[in-house]
């Protein structure tokens, strides 16, 4: 049976071909469209914290706050009340490994703003990617709806044939 769409010429019988295409949508073409949309929700998600930390500190910022009470959420949907002292620097995980930096309120408004641009532009390639790989679905149905109908439409020749 041939691996990869170049080995099917037209000569091999209509059920291989078939196989071929099948196989590609459903070992390569939906997995990689999956792992692609995945990824892209995953940084969507990202901005979106991201989106939220920013007005967290743009409220700090125009309520002229010095400190804080807050509740935290330690996991699991589980809140502690807790007190921030001093709410000019603010700690950001920089999602590298376990690094986090103290930065002053503009600082992480700065770095918030960049961090987003990238993110966005990696969001947009995993669109794209996503977009070209359903099209190669598409292509590919497509392409077996038409080894189906060409195979259908030989083989009710050959019946008339055989009726004269």
């Amino acid at each position: 049976m041939p691996e990869n769409l170049a080995d099917v010429d037209g000569t091999g019988d209509v059920v291989s071909q078939l196989a071929v295409y099948d196989r590609l949508v459903k070992e390569t073409l939906q997995p990689d469209l999956q792992a692609a949309m995945d990824a892209r929700d995953v940084l969507l998600e990202e901005v979106s914290e991201y989106s939220k930390l920013r007005d967290q500190i743009k409220f700090i910022q125009s309520s002229s706050l010095t400190t804080l009470k807050t509740m935290v959420d330690l996991g699991s949907d589980f809140y502690a009340q807790a007190k921030v002292p001093d709410t000019s620097m603010i700690t950001i995980d920089l999602r590298v490994q376990d690094y986090h930096a103290n930065m002053t309120l503009d600082e992480a408004l700065g770095y918030i703003d960049r961090k987003e641009a990238m993110l966005k532009k990696r969001i947009d390639r995993l669109t794209e990617k996503g977009a070209k790989l359903r099209s190669d679905v598409r292509v590919c149905l497509e392409a077996m709806a038409e080894i189906y109908k060409l195979d259908k439409a030989d083989r009710e020749g050959r019946y008339e044939e055989d009726k004269y």
